[in-house]
């Protein structure tokens, strides 16, 4: 117990100095232009604007969240769409869960947790937002074309 109480103050103590120690020795300055301005060639290096820097994250973050959901919810994507609030109740505690519950087992799931935390504290979303943005994809790929009479016939 000891040895382990010893480790995790160790940890704590060299994140807080060497920290401290790394931000003296290499002093970020982020008024320094990125090499995408500096070396700007057309090919290797473009600086992007910041529409597309938030499109790009926004595409990783629906699909690390969808994925997610896909495999959080599993059988529950199987209720008829007529239950709009269950499925709606459903859908909310799985993006609570994203977003408080840490004692997942699958490392992929864990890594994509993650992800979906890191991009959404980046973007800046409500969980609310989110709630309502994964309902609406989730309805819309629930809507099943019906088939037509010649091919229920055909059977």
């Amino acid at each position: 117990m000891y040895s382990f109480l010893l480790s995790i103050l160790a940890l704590v103590l060299g994140y807080i100095f060497y920290g401290r120690f790394v931000e003296r020795v290499f002093s970020p300055d982020f008024s320094r232009p990125t090499p995408a301005t500096v070396r700007n060639d057309g090919i290797d290096y473009i600086p992007m604007p910041a529409w597309k820097v938030y499109m790009i994250q926004f595409q990783s973050f629906s699909q690390e969240l969808m994925m997610l959901m896909g495999n959080l919810m599993k059988f529950k994507l199987r209720v008829p769409s007529i239950f709009k609030k269950t499925i709606y109740a459903m859908t909310e505690k799985t993006v609570s869960d994203i977003f408080m519950k840490n004692d997942y087992k699958d490392p992929s799931v864990i890594k994509s947790v993650l992800n979906v935390r890191k991009l959404n504290a980046r973007l800046n979303f409500s969980q609310k937002w989110v709630t309502d943005f994964t309902y609406q994809v989730m309805m819309l790929a629930k809507k099943e074309p019906r088939p037509k009479d010649e091919d229920v016939k055909n059977k």
